[in-house]
Formats: C-alpha cells, sequence, structure tokens
C-alpha cells in the first residue's frame, strides 16, 4: 500500500506569506518527485472535502482563523498541523486578541497527532507545550533567483544614497514605523528606503504609515513597492546595500535569509531564527526585540562604514543556502516518520 498524504492549505494565490510561498514550494517539489501528496485547496470559511480513512492528513496552521473546527475528526486519518507560526505569541495582541487566536490552535493541537515546525524555536515550544506529540523540523530555503542576485549585489556607484530594503507587508507587528522614526533620527545619513509588501491586509495602518511618511517630509526618501514577485523582489535585493527588519515576532525569517543570500549586511531584531541566519557582529547586528538604540547604533553603522558593509557582505557570499530540494527532503522525511511511528506499518513508507 502506498503512503497518502493529503495536505489541507489555503489558496495558493492566498495573501502572500512566507508561509503561502513555503506551501507552494512543497507542493511543486511533490509533484516534481512523485511524491503521494495531494494538495486540497480550502477557502475562507469553506467546507473540508471527505477525507480518506488511510491517509496522512496535514493542515495548514494558515487555516485556523477561518476553520475554528480544524481538524475535524481525531479517528480514522492521521492527522497532523503545518505549523508556520503560532499566532498567540504576537506581542502586540491584547489579552482577549491572544484569547481568541489561542483557542483554534488549542483545539487542533488537542487533534492532531503530530507537528511539522517550519522554525527550530517554534518546533522547541511545541515540544514543551505538548509533550508526547513529536515535532519535525522542516525548515524555508532560498530561490535561486536570490543567489543569482549575487551577480549584481554591491556593484552601485558610491555617489548615490545607502540603499536599504525592507521586506514586510504592511502590518503593525512588521515594526516598520518603528524603523521609520529611527530612519528620520538618521537624516544626517545619505539614506534611500524600499520596502516591499502587502499594504492591502491593514489598509488603516497603511495610511497612517504613509501619513506619518509625509509629516515626517521623507517621501522622496522612501519607496513602497508593494508585491513583487520572486524574480522582481531578488532583483530589488540585488540593488541594495543594507537589510533592514524590525519585526516583532516571526516563525523563522525567510526576508532574512533571502537577503543573507544576496549577501546584504542586516540590522534585525532578535525575532525567530534571526540569531542563526545573521551572525551579530560578522555579517550584521541583530539585537533584542525591546531595545531600538541598539537597532539605530547598528543600523547607523552600517550606512556609514562601506568597509564594513564589504566586509559582511563578502562573509555573506561565502555561504552556501539551503536549496528548496533540501528543504523538501526534510518535509519528505517527516512524513514518512509519522508513517513509521504512528502507524507502525512500513507498507505505508514509498520507495522514493
Amino acid at each position: 500500500m502506498r503512503m497518502r498524504l493529503v495536505f489541507l492549505h489555503p489558496p495558493l494565490d492566498a495573501r502572500p506569506s512566507g508561509g503561502n510561498v513555503f506551501n507552494r514550494r512543497m507542493i511543486a517539489q511533490a509533484r516534481e518527485s512523485g511524491f503521494p501528496l495531494e494538495s486540497v485547496e480550502v477557502a475562507p470559511n469553506g467546507s473540508v472535502p471527505p477525507l480518506p480513512r488511510d491517509a496522512i492528513v496535514l493542515w495548514d496552521s494558515l487555516l485556523l482563523e477561518d476553520l475554528p473546527h480544524c481538524p475535524t475528526a481525531p479517528d480514522g486519518p492521521i492527522h497532523g498541523l503545518l505549523v508556520h507560526y503560532v499566532p498567540f505569541l504576537n506581542p502586540l495582541l491584547d489579552a482577549d486578541r491572544r484569547n481568541e487566536q489561542r483557542d483554534p490552535f488549542e483545539r487542533a493541537a488537542e487533534r492532531i497527532r503530530f507537528f511539522i515546525a517550519t522554525g527550530l524555536s517554534i518546533r522547541h515550544l511545541l515540544e514543551r507545550r505538548y509533550p508526547g506529540k513529536p515535532a519535525f523540523l522542516c525548515e524555508p530555503a532560498v530561490d535561486a533567483a536570490f543567489l543569482a542576485a549575487r551577480q549584481a549585489s554591491g556593484k552601485r556607484s558610491t555617489n548615490q544614497p545607502v540603499q536599504i530594503a525592507t521586506v514586510a507587508n504592511l502590518l503593525p507587528a512588521k515594526g516598520l514605523t518603528e524603523l521609520l522614526e529611527i530612519l528620520a533620527g538618521l537624516g544626517h545619513c545619505d539614506w534611500a528606503w524600499h520596502v516591499a509588501g502587502d499594504d492591502r491586509i491593514d489598509p488603516n495602518y497603511a495610511r497612517r504609515f504613509r501619513s506619518r511618511v509625509a509629516d515626517l517630509g521623507l517621501q522622496t526618501r522612501i519607496f513602497l513597492h508593494g508585491v513583487l514577485d520572486t524574480p522582481e523582489l531578488a532583483r530589488l535585493l540585488g540593488a541594495m546595500d543594507v537589510f533592514a527588519f524590525a519585526s516583532r515576532y516571526e516563525a523563522y525569517g525567510m526576508a532574512l535569509a533571502e537577503a543573507a543570500a544576496v549577501g546584504l549586511p542586516i540590522v534585525t531584531t532578535d525575532v525567530g531564527e534571526a540569531a542563526r541566519i545573521v551572525r551579530h557582529g560578522e555579517t550584521g547586528f541583530v539585537v533584542p526585540l525591546a531595545d531600538r538604540e541598539a537597532f539605530r547604533n547598528g543600523l547607523e553603522r552600517l550606512l556609514s562604514e562601506r568597509d564594513l558593509r564589504r566586509r559582511y557582505r563578502s562573509r555573506l557570499l561565502r555561504n552556501t543556502p539551503r536549496t528548496w530540494d533540501a528543504a523538501f527532503v526534510g518535509f519528505r522525511n517527516a512524513v514518512e516518520a509519522v508513517a513509521l511511528r504512528l502507524r507502525g506499518r512500513t507498507a505505508y513508507v514509498q520507495d522514493i
């Protein structure tokens, strides 16, 4: 008998996010390799199709806000949860909203039998919070387009302002307003800031952000690029000098991995796997979440010290980022381990 893996996830053309990119990549890799993954899109508030009893069913955590009863049943198939992030850990949530976010996650965690986490810190949290339920790790990778962008990175004219990039949707948790205020205080440096991300998710926040840019008189130094596809984003990063990331909460930090792959020195808050992606004092600066002054100091150094940027970039370019082929091996191994561990039947593991 061949193993059947049914992956329930939001539409693949849903709002841009690291989780959405991860899903698309795993599905594409499964198809290319012949791995038996059945992709099932679940629309917001949509119904879940009948699930085969002989399958492993992997629910995407991105569904939890729209499907409060996910997963639907503990019997029959083996249910698991792909965890991109734990929503109630967002530090910007008030107590009521945190409880609203926690309830569907806890209900799902009670009914599933395993987790796949896309970040090491998330895996450790799941292991502590739900002992006895295996948590496997499958971290994201970097698209080849970002490696190609290395050729352009670092070759710009020194007469131009230092080009700063941030890749983040316009949301309060991404710390864009805080970063804006820091940059406003660095007016003595010659910089331009480019932000790539969706401004439609929270229109009120996006409106306030634009208004603050205008209040500070920075319209000519700040460029909002909206949502970019992978080749466009890679080209943008290839034209940058520095990557700044002031997010308040991440599970992994795919934007950091992509910036590092291009060779951009980074200043970031200590979120997700930032401390593993960025070597503090060697390829960039990783600062405590609440230490705004440390963030400012790190950013000012990267803006003002060209030789420092060159050294950090040289170190970054010695690294070989993880490929999506390698990431899929982790995903496949996790599912096969579930089949062996929870079914106890080797017949469920396909010889790939």
